[in-house]
């Protein structure tokens, strides 16, 4: 996770994080965050589109004696992709009168 966080970082120098929801039952900790930036820098073949992005997260981890000692990652980055490649919108017919 390590290296994609530098990857992020990298192409997009204002990335942040915000946790949204931490839910905490027996020995697991759930964590929903936004992950946000400016694509400022070539990410996973993709030039910059200066574009401001989202993408959601999840992580559960089991804790014991205090310590993380495992952690499920998931994201949309399925949805980020799509971010970096959209086109923009085409005009209405009413934006043309």
């Amino acid at each position: 996770m390590a290296i994609q966080i530098a990857l992020f970082r990298r192409a997009m120098p204002d990335y942040d994080v915000t946790h949204e929801d931490l839910i905490a039952a027996g020995d697991e900790v759930a964590v929903r965050n936004t992950v946000s930036g400016t694509h400022q820098g070539g990410f996973m073949g993709h030039q910059p589109t200066g574009r401001r992005i989202e993408m959601r997260t999840m992580d559960i981890h089991q804790v014991r004696d205090g310590t993380i000692v495992t952690t499920w990652h998931l994201e949309d980055f399925a949805g980020l992709m799509a971010q970096l490649t959209a086109v923009p919108e085409a005009p209405t017919p009413e934006a043309w009168a």
